[in-house]
């Protein structure tokens, strides 16, 4: 019987095995994987942890046939909305830079109205 591996422990493996991939996609999704280059491919574009979060949201479901491709379509949404979410901080950032610069023009215009207000009175 094989060991109960904690999330932790599935984290290193992956990391630290040569076969811990295709340990831990066996393990959460019942089936080996069937191309284990187009799935390493996957980890290197998409990042460890993404593929990791991928597995996991496919061990929940119950798919017919062979997984892989549903593993790869989450890491791709999950790497899009990433990405969304860092442009949306770039637009807000992008905003509120414009937003202090509209302000610091305005404090300088109006400290020179109060300057030639004093030089007049």
């Amino acid at each position: 019987m094989e060991k109960q591996q904690s999330i932790s422990d599935w984290v290193a493996i992956t990391k630290t095995q040569k076969s811990g991939w295709s340990q831990f996609y066996r393990a959460m999704t019942g089936q080996s994987l069937s191309d284990i280059p187009r799935f390493l491919k996957a980890v290197n574009d998409f990042g460890h942890m993404v593929m990791f979060e991928a597995v996991l949201a496919a061990s929940t479901r119950k798919l017919t046939g062979d997984p892989l491709n549903y593993v790869i379509g989450i890491a791709l949404n999950k790497t899009r909305e990433e990405l969304q979410n860092i442009d949306d901080d770039d637009r807000y950032r992008m905003r509120l830079e414009r937003a202090k610069e509209r302000s610091r023009i305005q404090n300088e215009e109006l400290e020179e109205k109060f300057r030639k207000a004093r030089n007049n009175v």
